[in-house]
């Protein structure tokens, strides 16, 4: 008996509509533990050199390890392994919430999925067995009507689903995969992966239970851990209070947040009206959290829209924050929510959107992009005319889908950009934190 795993891993060919199990070897999980190790080594022995992301031949390998579902906090995770179409090498995604458990307890540890469904299709996992679904009719939806949508059509409110958007659909390179409406797997581009398998969503839902080799040790090591949790100030205050936008503060006073209008500057003069102190004023409604996590540091809030329009939302996060707000210089929370619930509602990473928006900008003024409107730092507006055009592939939208290294090549402005390997950065400036330009 392998003690903290399912047993099994799920493949699936789309393009024979074959659903197949293997069993979960001993040696592979002692040698590879879980999550990253299942993830990596399985990308590196199945997609071979070569491989074209956007193709068939290219892999979604989805992983959690033997933490997930056990009552560990933090351990609500799953992970996603592929070859990025934004790098064009080895991604690594990773996602929390409550699709995770859920995959687990329908009992698996690994998910590869692998080829291209001929029309739109959703995949169901559950512990009465695997189905792939018609989709056509999901086909166009946003990520939060589609997560409700097959939870209605399959008549289960407690299923989770992970999905794409449209961005995802429409092959967008930065498109992400998103869980639990505003969890997502957001980094190098796996929703676009999906979207060119045509695999709209993921639905997962169990009720099977795995051994652990000691639970009453386990259990007593839980109850420690939990109380060190509820003691310790960071896990116990600050991150529930406040979640990651307290990040705001610190990189201003180091002079690393990117700023100024596409990393001119790390030091943001408006920061005080989109720090962690505004968001709990202006936004938060009560802490939020994963998967038996007592640190709960995602923040429930809803924000007031100029027309009236309540957005409710669980963020924004530090690093849409830095993309939008530093990079953008957008100094208005309400509008750096409408831009996150946009990014959350099509399906893309907001890191590496506001770096292509910040970009795109910043290649307008130096007369090398061209636009029906006038684009400039500061205008939410402008965001979001960048950001629909680039969901449709619309116009200059189908360049700037391509990424920043990807746009940039096209526009020949490469030495303006700024990424690391196809990658846009997270939001620390290397200037400032040496450690960041080694990482």
């Amino acid at each position: 008996m392998l003690f903290g795993y399912a047993g099994k891993i799920l493949r699936v060919s789309l393009t024979n509509n074959e659903i197949t199990e293997e069993p979960l070897q001993e040696n592979f999980a002692k040698e590879w533990i879980g999550g990253k190790g299942f993830g990596t080594y399985l990308l590196y022995k199945e997609v071979g050199k070569g491989v074209e992301p956007l193709s068939p031949e290219n892999k979604l390998i989805i992983t959690v390890g033997p933490a997930t579902g056990s009552g560990f906090p933090t351990g609500g995770r799953y992970g996603v392994f592929f070859k990025s179409p934004l790098t064009d090498i080895y991604a690594e995604s990773y996602s929390a919430g409550h699709f995770a458990p859920q995959l687990k307890f329908a009992g698996y540890d690994v998910v590869i999925i692998e080829g291209k469904a001929e029309s739109p299709v959703y995949l169901w996992i559950s512990d009465r067995g695997v189905e792939i679904k018609d989709a056509s009719h999901l086909w166009g939806k946003m990520t939060y009507d589609t997560e409700d949508a097959i939870k209605e059509e399959l008549g289960d409110k407690k299923i989770r689903v992970a999905c794409i958007g449209p961005a995802g659909e429409n092959l967008v390179k930065f498109a992400n995969i998103k869980n639990d409406y505003w969890r997502s797997a957001g980094r190098c581009g796996p929703g676009a992966v999906m979207g060119s398998k045509n695999l709209k969503a993921i639905a997962a839902r169990g009720k099977k239970r795995f051994e652990l080799a000691d639970r009453e040790g386990f259990m007593e090591f839980l109850k420690d851990m939990n109380e060190e949790i509820r003691t310790d100030k960071a896990t116990s205050e600050i991150y529930p209070t406040y979640g990651t936008p307290v990040t705001v503060n610190l990189v201003n006073t180091t002079g690393s947040f990117p700023t100024g209008g596409y990393w001119k500057d790390g030091f943001f003069e408006d920061y005080e009206k989109i720090n962690a102190e505004a968001v709990r004023e202006q936004i938060t409604i009560k802490p939020q959290g994963c998967y038996a996590c007592e640190i709960r540091c995602g923040k429930l809030g809803e924000a007031k829209q100029k027309d009236g329009t309540i957005i409710r939302i669980e963020g924004p996060e530090y690093e849409t924050i830095y993309s939008f707000g530093g990079l953008n210089m957008i100094n208005d929370l309400r509008e750096i929510v409408r831009m996150n619930d946009y990014c959350d509602r099509m399906g893309f990473d907001s890191m590496t959107g506001g770096n292509v928006v910040s970009f795109a900008i910043e290649a307008y003024k130096r007369g090398v992009l061209q636009s029906e409107i006038p684009l400039d730092y500061g205008d939410p507006e402008s965001v979001m005319y960048i950001m629909e055009k680039i969901v449709k592939r619309e116009d200059f939208g189908d360049i700037l889908a391509e990424g920043v290294r990807g746009a940039a090549e096209k526009l020949g402005l490469s030495e303006l950009a700024i990424h690391v390997k196809g990658l846009e950065p997270a939001g620390y400036d290397p200037r400032a934190l040496y450690c960041m330009a080694l990482g």
